[in-house]
């Protein structure tokens, strides 16, 4: 099964008062308000990385320490929907092109557009940069 991350809206309650409240949710992505049972929504904070922050072995790109890594988008991936055929944040296109052609807002560039972290360096940059 699919996930795709949403925002919760707001709990509703049961009509019966018994039985799990349903959640309205806003998917990201789409803009789409739907309602779901509780049951399947999961928090963020309990998802592992995603595919693409797989383990890797090498050196980190901040720390430079060999080691486990994974993967950090440079471009949050909540907003990638922002970008999606549209034009890309302010630096992203000009750093971009550093590394070959002049990029497009694609799904395929803002899921590849990262750097490969070791989990401490990872995790101290979403410290500061949630």
């Amino acid at each position: 099964e699919e996930w795709h991350e949403a925002r919760v809206v707001k709990l509703i309650p049961p009509p019966s008062g018994r039985g799990a409240p349903l959640v309205l949710v806003r998917f990201v992505e789409w803009q789409k308000v739907q309602e779901t049972s509780r049951a399947k929504v999961v928090p963020l904070a309990e998802i592992a990385d995603d595919e693409d922050a797989a383990e890797a072995e090498g050196e980190c790109e901040l720390c430079r320490r060999s080691l486990a890594l994974t993967f950090h988008h440079l471009v949050p991936v909540a907003t990638h929907s922002r970008y999606l055929g549209k034009c890309l944040p302010h630096g992203v296109a000009e750093a971009a092109s550093d590394r070959g052609p002049a990029p497009q807002p694609s799904r395929e560039f803002l899921h590849s557009y990262g750097a490969m972290l070791c989990r401490f360096c990872h995790s101290t940059v979403h410290r500061f940069a949630p």
